[in-house]
């Protein structure tokens, strides 16, 4: 959000109310993820920090309608990242008291596989909020000015995109009622310079 320690953007109507519903669909079809912390090579579940369901998968109709909206973000925001690879992408189910700690979405070192996201840094971060009829499970950025208050995230409805800088410190606070479905997901690029 512009006039802001913090940097973000809020784009509304990314997708349609049935979009959401098939998205969430085609998700829980994907591959099924506890809720791990971490690189995801052992279990490693800690609920304190996150509880969550996760399920990966990949679409390119999906990112085709994402990726104007994250290239705009890059540009209103000036960040003007060099992205070049985005992630699978995570439909995160929150159940009542599901919630995700403070974190950050970018590693201290870049990926190091045999996949196209070798070398590779994660740069700009996007949630969809996939559904309605939930409360609770607010984002929340802390403030990169030490003393300040964090920043409760409003204005996220059914469809709308959030996207911030992947270093932004954030989490989602705990669902009291309903379940909440976001699709999340990080676009790339080479290690900052």
């Amino acid at each position: 959000m512009l006039n802001s320690p913090v940097s973000y953007i809020i784009y509304n109507d990314i997708f349609t109310p049935g979009e959401c519903d098939k998205i969430i669909e085609q998700g829980l079809k994907g591959n099924y993820d506890p809720g791990n912390i971490g690189d995801h090579t052992e279990q490693n579940i800690n609920k304190d920090i996150r509880d969550t369901e996760l399920y990966f998968f990949n679409d390119q109709e999906i990112i085709g309608k994402i990726a104007p909206a994250v290239n705009a973000a890059n540009q209103e925001n000036n960040w003007n990242f060099e992205l070049t690879h985005a992630e699978s992408f995570q439909l995160t189910v929150y159940s009542e008291q599901g919630h995700y700690n403070w974190h950050v979405d970018s590693h201290p070192s870049p990926y190091n596989n045999d996949g196209p996201l070798n070398g590779l840094v994660r740069k700009i971060s996007f949630s969809v909020i996939l559904n309605d009829g939930f409360e609770g499970g607010q984002m929340e950025f802390a403030s990169p000015i030490p003393n300040q208050p964090t920043q409760l995230v409003e204005g996220l409805t059914k469809g709308s995109i959030l996207i911030f800088p992947s270093y932004t410190a954030h989490k989602v606070n705990a669902v009291t009622k309903g379940q909440r479905y976001s699709l999340v997901s990080w676009i790339c690029g080479n290690p900052w310079r």
